[in-house]
């Protein structure tokens, strides 16, 4: 069975969508979430990345916040990884 659409699931509304991130990225085990810094400047570089579509990712459809909060996670963008630069 395919999981449901997070968006989808709240209607569209920022709040309740919002609000499902900070419970996954707050429910991320120990081992495998990146600690503040490293989100902070993951997401510092996706603030201005052309691939951004308000919290989600063009190239991969993932929540930025989400993918930055995750340890390995890497930036899936074609041409580089804006997040090694």
């Amino acid at each position: 069975m395919m999981a449901k659409c997070p968006v989808c699931e709240t209607k569209g509304h920022p709040a309740d969508i919002e609000s499902y991130i900070e419970e996954y990225i707050a429910s991320l085990p120990a081992e495998t979430a990146a600690d503040g810094q490293l989100v902070e400047a993951r997401l510092k570089k996706c603030a201005c990345c052309k691939h951004r579509a308000g919290l989600l990712c063009r190239v991969c459809g993932c929540f930025v916040q989400v993918r930055a909060a995750k340890k390995n996670a890497f930036c899936p963008a074609p041409e580089s990884s804006y997040w090694e630069q």
